[in-house]
């Protein structure tokens, strides 16, 4: 990175700590905190969280159950992150699917932020 960008960066977001980006394979490696699920759903349509009933929450919702189930997390696990009932999730997901690319935007932002949130150096 440019170092006259990085000292710019640094001056307008002093918390901010440039890094390179994460190995494709050391990501696919981590291991997904369910906790992080409905965040990470909000995240990748930019919402403050998912508590609304607007197609675009909907929409989250509907990526975040999938997405659960996709890394194995169980109905029961995904129900308490998206703070449901179990019988919501299956209800969910015999929603019709989000757009992929929605589904690729919740994958990636879960596991980014599960990475994170267990400290991996490896960025």
């Amino acid at each position: 990175m440019d170092t006259r960008l990085a000292k710019t960066l640094r001056a307008l977001v002093p918390r901010l700590s440039v890094a390179p980006p994460m190995d494709r394979a050391a990501l696919a490696a981590v291991e997904v905190r369910p906790e992080l699920l409905a965040e990470a759903s909000a995240a990748a349509l930019a919402l403050p969280d998912l508590s609304g009933r607007s197609p675009v929450c909907c929409a989250a919702r509907r990526a975040a159950a999938r997405i659960g189930v996709v890394e194995g997390l169980g109905t029961s696990h995904v129900a308490d992150a998206l703070r449901v009932t179990r019988r919501r999730v299956e209800q969910i997901l015999a929603e019709p699917s989000p757009p992929a690319d929605l589904l690729r935007a919740t994958r990636i932002q879960l596991r980014f932020r599960s990475a994170l949130a267990v400290g991996r150096s490896t960025f």
